[in-house]
């Protein structure tokens, strides 16, 4: 243990003070002692500055080479020009994959149309519908030798 007076002291102010600490510590923790009241000052009110007036932009601006007169032309908002566009409506096609003979090569492809199954091959025509090109998940077909789509499985 300690023999000498001097160091028995300091060790016991040591304790005490290590012990305050920690009780200090629980007390704020806790919230307890004295709470302290904060007060907030007002924010000043804003300013708001009064709007300007705003600028526009002119595009009035006479000819500057003076050759002609620039045309004004009423406009009432009905006038739409669309271009015409001839609708021809397909039928219901499906495609169903594509079988390949062992022996001869050939590549027959089984396509709907309108819930009745033709057997294609290569460039080969049925009704309206002609077979362009065959892949494994889709095809290209022509409608009246003109109109070209790929249909999907």
């Amino acid at each position: 243990m300690v023999k000498n007076k001097k160091w028995k002291g300091i060790l016991v102010v040591s304790v005490f003070l290590i012990w305050g600490l920690i009780i200090y510590k629980l007390m704020d923790y806790r919230g307890g002692g004295q709470s302290v009241l904060t007060t907030l000052e007002r924010a000043p009110d804003l300013v708001i500055q009064p709007q300007r007036p705003r600028e526009t932009l002119s595009l009035s601006y006479p000819n500057p080479f003076g050759m002609e007169e620039p045309k004004v032309v009423a406009w009432d908002g009905n006038h739409t020009h669309h271009p015409v566009q001839n609708f021809v409506p397909w039928p219901h096609l499906e495609y169903h994959g594509k079988v390949i003979a062992k022996k001869n090569d050939k590549q027959i492809s089984i396509i709907s149309i309108d819930a009745n199954q033709y057997f294609f091959l290569p460039r080969q025509q049925h009704g309206q519908i002609k077979l362009i090109e065959a892949w494994r998940d889709s095809a290209k077909v022509s409608y009246q030798d003109s109109l070209i789509r790929v249909i999907y499985k």
